[in-house]
């Protein structure tokens, strides 16, 4: 017999995609000395419970296969029998089906070994049939996208769906990662998941949208109510139950940098934000009366009221969405930042219409002052009064300091009145098109002017929010150019999307692929507009 690993045999590139927008990879390999042809399927089934990878092989060729698995070293494999392994994860049970009516399986369980009744072709056709069937939920914008558009929203919500932890031991179940493996941000952070939700409601997968605000509520923080740095408390200052920064795999608060954190306070909007969006689609009034009086209104609402009153009437220091560490160290620091006080705004909205559906009118009321007082802190400190251009803190004074595209929420989440600010719009979009825009190709957008290679990148998100900006200010065409920039771009990679493009040449990079600072945005794109 000739041995041949499927490795050594030619891989089809342009065979190589994910099965009808779904979780399922297929790959075609081509043996060079007879031209026999397999096909490769690779995916984590939705029909089973725990952790598994399944490998299912098709040829028509007389091939016969078996296993030979290559571990991670840091797994620490030890091989305790013909089909089971430790590691340092758990016992990993490897199973095989033999070749049947020219499929192939290969199963790997984790934990508990699972006794598959069916074939190969079986397993495969159902795995197929349960994306088929959850996309049928999915819902679509009447009208308005393109084939390439849809193929692109229909692959971002499987990749929400992929992203979304199914361990239901700790605190784990229902935490939207911010990136896929073998993206490093394979992390849950407040702000990723609140725009991963959003983006699974309106495309109306409620419960996957349900489990996401759930675990933001089962989750265990609080451990930065009260922390100096260098004498300073930059605590949130009272108990509450948004993450400053992200989650360990178990849900517990975590943040970076040990004695000089991240403490970022946009969370807390953010997740108001994804809440109301829930509760109007879903109608599920039960789930916010449930945890409206225990959880919501105390540990995240009234925390936003908290942490901006002062006199400034904005926010108070942060490291916000760029995570600035709170040490002051060139671009680090923080500081009042826009986004923090944006978020806090829009928050406190969804915060006051929640109150008002459930007839808590004192804190509707106090909500309601609360936000007019933000949005008066907003005018007066966070606008270059005489460029008019809207900045990324109150202490970045220069435009070329303060230039930063995550202000440009203020107008997606409709702060600012198009009509009565028609020139602070106009000259902030500008400032945009001249400190941040690629330099070497027609379109995209750097994050800001922090100067560090990461920051100078074109970030997806950013061109996202800005084209849905662009878009309801009714600047149609350049909308267009840039999501459709956007949605080339994928097309031409599986239809998933980078955390960024290259300058140079518009590689991918970063974290690939991303989930909310991605398919969550671009999903976003296309509703309420």
């Amino acid at each position: 017999n000739t041995w041949k690993m499927l490795s050594y045999m030619t891989l089809n590139i342009e065979q190589v995609g994910y099965v009808d927008n779904g979780g399922i990879v297929s790959a075609v390999f081509v043996d060079d000395d007879t031209g026999d042809v397999v096909e490769a399927y690779f995916f984590c089934s939705f029909l089973e419970t725990h952790g598994n990878l399944n490998i299912i092989l098709k040829t028509n060729s007389t091939f016969q296969f078996f296993s030979q698995i290559t571990w991670n070293p840091t797994l620490g494999i030890k091989q305790t029998s013909n089909t089971t392994f430790t590691s340092t994860i758990g016992t990993i049970f490897v199973t095989e089906d033999k070749k049947t009516s020219g499929y192939y399986g290969i199963f790997i369980d984790l934990s508990s070994p699972l006794t598959r009744g069916n074939s190969g072709q079986d397993i495969l056709s159902k795995e197929i049939s349960w994306w088929d069937s959850w996309h049928k939920q999915s819902q679509l914008p009447n009208g308005v996208m393109s084939e390439k558009q849809i193929n692109v929203y229909l692959q971002s919500l499987a990749v929400l769906k992929m992203s979304q932890c199914r361990e239901t031991t700790y605190h784990s179940y229902g935490q939207i990662m911010a990136s896929l493996p073998p993206g490093v941000w394979n992390i849950c952070w407040v702000r990723d998941g609140s725009y991963a939700i959003n983006g699974l409601v309106q495309a109306n997968h409620l419960q996957e949208a349900r489990d996401g605000l759930m675990f933001f509520l089962n989750a265990r923080a609080g451990q930065y109510a009260q922390f100096l740095v260098d004498g300073v408390d930059y605590g949130v200052g009272v108990p509450y139950q948004i993450s400053v920064c992200r989650y360990y795999g178990d849900g517990t608060e975590w943040s970076d940098g040990d004695s000089d954190p991240n403490i970022e306070l946009d969370g807390f909007g953010l997740f108001l934000w994804a809440l109301e969006s829930y509760i109007i689609k879903s109608n599920d009034l039960e789930f916010l009366n449930k945890h409206w009086n225990s959880v919501i209104k105390p540990l995240i609402a009234d925390v936003i009221v908290f942490v901006s009153n002062n006199s400034l009437r904005l926010v108070q220091k942060d490291s916000s969405i760029w995570e600035r560490h709170i040490r002051l160290n060139g671009e680090d620091g923080a500081r009042h930042y826009t986004y923090t006080t944006i978020t806090a705004i829009k928050g406190l909205q969804s915060a006051i219409r929640l109150a008002d559906l459930i007839n808590d009118s004192k804190s509707s009321k106090i909500y309601t002052i609360t936000r007019e007082s933000l949005l008066d802190g907003f005018k007066e400190h966070l606008i270059d009064l005489e460029l008019q251009v809207i900045r990324d803190s109150m202490e970045h004074t220069q435009i070329t300091q303060y230039v930063d595209a995550s202000v440009i929420e203020s107008i997606n989440f409709d702060l600012i009145n198009s009509n009565a600010n028609s020139t602070l719009i106009q000259n902030t979009l500008l400032a945009f098109d001249k400190y941040l825009i690629m330099r070497t190709r027609e379109y995209g957008y750097d994050r800001d002017l922090g100067g560090s290679v990461y920051d100078t990148q074109e970030w997806i998100v950013m061109d996202l929010r800005i084209a849905r900006a662009l878009n309801i200010l009714q600047q149609t065409k350049k909308s267009n150019d840039l999501i459709n920039w956007v949605v080339n771009q994928s097309s031409l990679n599986f239809n998933i999307m980078a955390e960024l493009y290259d300058v140079l040449l518009a590689n991918y990079d970063g974290a690939v692929p991303m989930c909310g600072f991605g398919p969550g945005a671009y999903i976003l794109y296309f509703w309420n507009m």
